[in-house]
Formats: structure tokens, sequence, C-alpha cells
């Protein structure tokens, strides 16, 4: 065939690759189709193809040109044959949907499943590869498992390796799974875990020098840092699982998660330990929060192996192994399981399944889905239920049948454990969406209300329904300078999810500061509020923390166009004074007892807030918290660029208070008619409380009265300067129509009068 080429690499009697009319290839745009085209007035009926054309440069690298093939490969042979498996169906699967099935984080694992669901039979089980005959002159290393560092470690000395590129259709089948292919040693590493789901590793032989391999604990006084393969230095944390050259040798691997940078293969590796092991999953997962290295083995041993595939396994590394280096001789294998093979035993009726699934599913049916799903399935015995029947039918009868079940090996460690379990099997195999909706059978039964709960909601629908607050959530963990604000180291957690938040919280205002003061740029109003718990430190380490439920609320006003510090921003104390009055509001509608307000004195100011500006919400017997204008210091803590307001209360003691005068509720409608409101100003001394009159107001027991609030406070000529003027609201208000002018100015007289008497002129 006569074709156009322009490469910079044609030349006589190569061998390279032609698409021919009709061949689609890759392109930018999408797929490109060859068709009849003319060059320089020369037919061309194809295009000679270079690989990244091809779209194959990572498997045969980028060429200049025409990808130049062996010579050989035959004229006419369809490329398909030249790279065998390059043409395959790649299936993906989200690993989230799987998290729970390890042994189906690998293609052996999805082979094995899917014949189960469609009765098929496994062709090809590389979990029977037979182990190759041992060389009696190559050393065996003595395997020392210390206890709880292995589920099953298994070595084996291999002489005669050539490191070297791994076969063609072995880096054809990595790249496809999304693998880098890197030499015969790691790739045939790497292919064994992804087709059996068992991660191992290869050390250079001539590295290790003691006899003995051991697997053991780290502790922190021995080693604080350990140096893996990708040449960085990690903190290791005590408790984690190191592999040693000798028994109480130098750390060569992280165990189940990387080697160490001094024991791994190079070009001139001659000889290799190949090692292959389950490992515990809790002490991979706490290695992993700490070294923040999730490595493809890392992934696996977390979800929890099965330790009886960890041999086999090795004689199939060896398998792969020796297909590009055909001198390879192996030595003996040596390791052991300390834990036996797990097969959980669960018991179960069918009338459990069918309540369960919801439907009459048939004995026979439920027996083929378990054994074809290779579980051992026995029937015998009745279940206490049906002893105790007298009469039953034939429904009924069966509905007695138990079942004694057995798991495969493959899913007893984690993933099949209690009956619950075998239900799921069921029910996926026969299709949820196949499942029809029935009622629920039984009576169903109205749950009693918690009385706590309602407490909690009734303050959530106040705040943000009646006080224009945003609810938010935070983690219950903090930094350890967040808890020292407060004077206070808090609980240590042992195994924290940020390294940054290793300590339980003992106040929610940091955490409500953080999210105000990445919202301050956004709103020009901030109104947050958390309901959460702290965690207070005992005296006695070994006692569990107090926990105390909290309401803690921000509010960040709009900035004062008058820019003054805080001690004189008469707009910050202004806001202050309606926050306050909402809290007063809040507390008498969640209270059923009296209560008072008072300024805090100077040594029982919490620390979050501003010393000049600061009240207590109390009782006789109880303090229910704080509030006031927010310290300077936390301002400047947290970043915030205008000034905040805080509040901080003791949901606990407010719930006993409420419980201790309950009364019981009834619904009581609103009135149609219209409130009456009237204002009045009185002179007092300027170091008394504003919250006395109220007080004295509520004490009168004018049932006319609905609410009170103070609106303005005026210090200033005329007044004398050890003198201030308040200003307070009285709205009052009757079911049965509207208030008559003549009581509403009795009520008002009658206040007046009071005060008057308490030493409280009228202005």
């Amino acid at each position: 065939m006569e074709i156009v080429c322009g490469a910079p690499n044609a030349e006589e009697n190569l061998t390279v690759p032609l698409a021919m009319i009709g061949s689609k290839i890759p392109s930018e745009k999408g797929i490109f189709e060859i068709k009849k085209t003319s060059i320089r007035g020369v037919e061309s009926p194809g295009m000679l193809c270079s690989s990244s054309e091809l779209g194959i440069d990572s498997l045969t690298g980028a060429s200049e040109g025409l990808l130049i093939l062996d010579s050989s490969v035959k004229p006419g042979m369809p490329l398909s044959e030249v790279f065998p498996g390059i043409t395959d169906t790649i299936i993906e699967i989200d690993n989230k949907s799987i998290t729970h099935r390890p042994d189906l984080w690998c293609h052996f694992g999805f082979a094995r499943e899917i014949a189960s669901i469609f009765h098929k039979k496994i062709k090809y089980s590389p979990l029977e590869t037979k182990f190759p005959k041992a060389n009696a002159s190559l050393p065996a290393k003595t395997i020392h498992i210390e206890k709880g560092a292995a589920k099953a470690y298994y070595g084996m000395h291999c002489s005669g390796i050539t490191v070297q590129p791994s076969p063609l259709w072995m880096q054809i089948r990595l790249i496809n799974t999304g693998q880098k292919p890197i030499n015969n040693i790691v790739d045939a590493s790497n292919y064994t875990m992804l087709e059996l789901g068992q991660p191992n590793h290869t050390f250079d032989a001539e590295k290790l020098k003691k006899d003995t391999v051991s697997v053991a604990l780290s502790e922190t006084k021995t080693l604080a840092s350990f140096t893996t393969l990708d040449e960085v230095e990690r903190n290791v944390p005590e408790g984690s699982i190191l592999i040693l050259d000798g028994k109480k040798g130098v750390p060569v691997a992280l165990g189940g998660i990387m080697g160490g940078l001094d024991s791994g293969i190079s070009e001139n590796t001659s000889s290799l330990f190949l090692e292959s092991a389950t490992f515990p999953r809790e002490k991979i997962r706490k290695t992993l929060s700490a070294v923040q290295l999730r490595t493809d083995s890392a992934v696996r041993f977390e979800k929890g192996q099965d330790p009886a595939k960890a041999k086999p396994a090795l004689a199939r590394l060896a398998e792969l192994i020796s297909l590009s280096c055909p001198d390879m001789k192996t030595g003996k294998i040596t390791g052991e399981s300390p834990e036996k093979e797990i097969q959980s035993k669960i018991k179960i009726s069918l009338k459990e399944i069918r309540d369960r699934l919801g439907f009459s599913i048939s004995q026979t049916e439920t027996i083929k889905t378990l054994t074809s799903l290779n579980f051992e399935v026995k029937t015998t015995g009745r279940s206490n239920t049906a002893k105790s029947s007298k009469k039953k039918t034939a429904k009924n009868s069966e509905d007695d049948i138990v079942f004694n079940i057995t798991a495969p090996a493959y899913r007893s460690q984690y993933d099949i454990t209690i009956p619950e379990d075998i239900i799921e099997e069921l029910g996926r195999i026969y299709g949820y969406d196949n499942i029809e909706p029935t009622p629920p059978p039984g009576e169903t039964l109205t749950i009693p209300r918690h009385e706590m709960h309602s407490f909690e909601r009734q303050i959530k629908l106040h705040l943000s329904y009646g006080g224009g607050f945003t609810e938010t959530y935070n983690y219950s963990f903090a930094s350890e300078e967040e808890n020292q604000l407060f004077s206070l180291k808090g609980v240590k957690l042992k195994n924290p999810v940020q390294s940054d938040m290793d300590v339980l919280r003992v106040s929610q205002i940091p955490g409500l500061l953080k999210q105000t003061a990445s919202n301050q740029d956004r709103f020009d109003n901030v109104r947050l509020f958390e309901l959460g718990r702290i965690f207070m430190p005992e005296k006695n380490k070994e006692d569990l923390p107090v926990e105390k439920k909290q309401i803690s609320i921000i509010h960040m006003p709009p900035a004062s166009k008058e820019k003054k510090i805080h001690k004189d921003d008469f707009m910050i104390f202004q806001d202050f004074l309606n926050f306050r009055s909402y809290l007063e509001r809040l507390m008498s509608e969640l209270l059923n007892q009296e209560w008072s307000m008072n300024l805090c004195m100077e040594n029982e100011v919490p620390v979050f807030l501003h010393p000049g500006c600061c009240v207590k919400f109390k009782n006789e017997d109880s303090i229910y918290g704080y509030a006031g204008i927010l310290h300077p210091s936390f301002e400047k803590q947290f970043g915030l660029k205008r000034p905040c307001l805080a509040a901080d209360l003791n949901l606990d003691q407010m719930y006993l208070a409420k419980e201790k005068s309950r009364k019981i509720e009834s619904y009581h409608p609103p009135s149609v008619y219209p409130d009456s409101r009237f204002e009045f100003s009185i002179v007092m001394n300027d170091d008394e409380s504003t919250a006395l009159p109220l007080q004295m107001i509520r004490e009168m027991e004018i049932q006319e009265i609905r609410d009170l609030r103070l609106l303005t406070i005026y210090r200033g000529e005329p007044l004398p300067e050890d003198k201030k003027s308040a200003s307070y609201e009285v709205q009052c208000g009757i079911d049965t129509g509207t208030l008559p002018g003549e009581r509403l100015q009795s009520i008002l007289d009658s206040i007046i009068q009071q005060l008057e008497k308490a030493g409280f002129p009228l202005r």
C-alpha cells in the first residue's frame, strides 16, 4: 500500500502501526475516523501512527514520530495481538459503596461475588497457586511476631533476580487499573495486591543482615521517626507496627503502610525477601491518622483483611516474579498465623428473616441464596416460639425453621457477625426493589415525650424564630490553645481525628467566634448560637469528665459609624442593652420560677467577657449564666474586626429550675384584641442596676401586664453626674377586649407610685 507520511523517523524496512480506512483513533476532539484522502496530489488510503495518536504512550513511552514495533511483529497482525489486553472493558466501581466489604477490594473478590450471584463456577483461583519447590541451599528467615502485632506473617527468600521491565500484558493491566508500571518486582507486587486484595512487600534480601525478621509494636522511647520509601521522614506514633531486621533490630518497614528507604530494591538487586502479612486494622488506622500516608496497602488493611489468604498470596507473588526471572530460585516459606481461622456461626429462624425483610421468602430460596454465596447452611431444631405454639398452619410451621449458618472465612473477620448481616445478604440478592411495601404489623405506640428534648427545642425555636439567630454545630474537639484561654487543659483524646484538635472542649465560645470571624465580611449582622456539650476534666484523671449542656450565643452587630474604643462606644453599649433585654424575655418564657439579673462582681466575670459590661442570671440556688460585651483580647485572638456580644447559659441548671416549678401545660389561645403600651422614665443612681425596677414591677403581679422591657439609658445634663435616667416600656392587654384607658392609667399610676416609694422618682 502506498501511504503518505511526513514523520521525521520514517524510513525503509520499519514495522509500524497502520490505521486503514474506517479505523477510529482517539483525538483531542473525540474519535477520529480515517478516511481516504489526497496529500499533494497523492492518494493515501490510511495513516501511519505514533504512540500518542494511538493513545498508548503511557505504555510504550512518548515517541517522536512513528511507533517502531519489534521486528518479530508480522505485517498484517492486529495491534490487539501485538499488545495483548490493550483492548479491554474497564468497569469503575466507587469504593465507598463497598467500604464494608474488604473481600471486594480486589479483582478476584469481584469474580467470586459475580460467580456466586449468577450461580457460576470460578474458572481460575490465584489462591490455589502451587508453592514453588524450596531450594535447600537458600536461607530461611525465622519469623518472630510480637503479641498483637500481626494476624499472619509469612516470608520467603528468592535468588536469581534480575530487575527489568515486567511482561507487556502485566504492564497493560496495571495501566488499565490506574497503576504506573515500574519494574517486574514492583509490578508483580502491585498485581498481586490488586488481584487478591492482599498487600505484600519485597525487600532487597542483601540489605537484611539478620537471620530473624520481627513484627513488633513501636515504643516512643525507642523510635520517634522513620524514613519511608518515598524519602520522607515520618513521626511514628506509639503502638505502630514495625518490621525489624532482627529480634530487636533496625526497623525496615512501617508494617501495612510502606517499606523503609534503606531496605528497598534497586536496579542492582539480585535476591529478595518476599513478605505477605495481615495486620490488625485498628493499629493501621491509628498509625494512618498520625503519619497521613494512605497507601493502597494501608487502605486495604484498615478495612480488615482475611489472614487466611496471606500465605497463598505469597505463592502467587513468587509465580508472577518468576515469569520475568526464569532463573529464580525460592527458599522455604517461614512464618505463622497467631490467630486461628475465623468462621462466623450464626443462628436465625425463618420467621425472623421474613419479619425483617417484609415478605415470605421460602426455606428453599433461603438455602439456595446463602449456599450460592459460599455459606454453609444447616436446618437443625426449632425456635423457642415454635415450641410454645399450639396451633400451627403449614406456613407457620415453616416459619419456625431455624438455620445454623457458617460464613466463609473471607467474610468472617468484620463483615458477617450478627443475624442482621444474614438478612442483608438475602435482601440484596432478592433485590430491595422487588420487595413490595407493606404496613408494619402490630400496634404503633406513641413514644412518651422527652421533657429535656422538648425544652431544648423550645429554646432553639425562641432563638431562631424569636431572636433571629442561626443555629450552628461545631466539633466537641478543641485545641489545647483554645482551652488554655479558660485556664483549663481539657481531656486529652487518645485517637484524635485532627492532630491540632486533640482535646475535648471546655467552652463553645471559641468555636462560635471562629465561625463569626469567617462570616463577618459577608454579613453586617452576625447572630449565631450553639446548643451542645462541654467537658470539664476531673481532678482524678481516672474519672470521666463532667459533661455540661450549654447554650452559647454570639451577636456581632453592624459596625458603629462613630469609630470609638470599646469602653466609650455608646452604640455597642446600646446593642448590649437590646441583647440583655432579649435574654431577659428568653429567661422569663423558659423558667417558671423567680430569677434575677445582676451586674457581675470583679472576681466573677468570665474571661471571655468585658469586666466593665457583664451581667449574670441567677436564682437563690444557682447561676444560670453570663452575658456581656466580648473581651477585647478574645476579639484580637480570633481576628474579629468589630465588637461582639456574647452569652453562655447552663442548660442543665435552667432545666432543673423549670422542672422544680413545672406547671400543667394547657393551650391558651392568643387574644384577638390589640395590646396597649405606655412608656415612662425614672431617675436612679448611676451604680444601680436597671434590672431592679423590672423586678419590682413583676413582683406587683398585675395580671394585665404581658411584657416589660428596658428601652434606653441616659446620662448627662440636666441630670447630676451620679445619676442616670432609665426608660421602660410596659405592654398590657386582656383576652376579652381592649383594655380601657382608665385601667391603663391606673396601672401606670400604681407602677409610678411603687417605684417612687423605692427611691426611683419619675423624671
